[in-house]
């Protein structure tokens, strides 16, 4: 069984929140649950912190298990680790621009225009 472990409750397609903006869309299309994404794709959504992780001694291309903050241990065949991404804007231009990357930020560019 394939799982997936990450911080946010939904994913946000960012590709559409410029439709989103327009109006065309709702936040739903724009940014799903995990849980709704993944329901009928054999993925068992997981969401929790990792604190380690054990590979398979007697494989040098796959295969461990990843020990989650509650203590579960989730083997994996293959296992993909991302960092993500977050705006950073310089203090020079706080209050003077506004980010476009959640759907956070759609709604507060919708909200202005």
């Amino acid at each position: 069984m394939l799982r997936a472990t990450i911080q946010a409750e939904v994913f946000t397609f960012k590709p559409l929140l410029y439709e989103y903006v327009a109006g065309d869309i709702s936040d739903a299309d724009v940014s799903p649950s995990f849980k709704q994404l993944l329901a009928r794709s054999g993925v068992n959504f997981v969401q929790a912190g990792a604190t380690e992780v054990e590979l398979e001694e007697d494989s040098a291309v796959s295969g461990g298990a990843v020990l989650l903050e509650n203590d579960v241990k989730v083997p994996f065949d293959w296992l993909v680790l991302s960092c993500g991404a977050e705006s950073k804007i310089p203090s020079q231009f706080e209050g003077k621009v506004m980010t476009f990357n959640t759907l956070g930020d759609a709604i507060q560019t919708k909200k202005k225009l």
